[in-house]
C-alpha cells in the first residue's frame, strides 16, 4: 500500500510540475524572470508540488534505528 501511495504522489506532483512549467514558459519566463513574481499563485503551486515531490521521494527512505 505504501508503494502505491508513493507512486501516486510522485506521479501527481511530477505532472503538476510539468503543467506549472508549461504555464511559466507560456508567460515568457525564459525571457524575463520577473514574470514569476507577477503570478504568485502559480509560484506557490510550483513550491507545493516540489514539497510533495520531495516528501514522496523520501517517504520510504527513513533511517532505521538499531534499537
Amino acid at each position: 500500500m505504501k508503494f502505491l501511495l508513493r507512486a501516486i504522489l510522485l506521479l501527481g506532483s511530477l505532472a503538476w510540475l510539468v503543467v506549472c512549467a508549461k504555464q511559466f514558459v507560456g508567460f515568457g519566463i525564459l525571457d524575463n524572470l520577473g514574470v514569476a513574481m507577477d503570478h504568485p499563485t502559480l509560484l506557490i503551486q510550483t513550491f507545493i508540488a516540489l514539497i510533495i515531490l520531495r516528501s514522496a521521494w523520501m517517504f520510504g527512505h527513513e533511517k532505521r534505528r538499531p534499537f
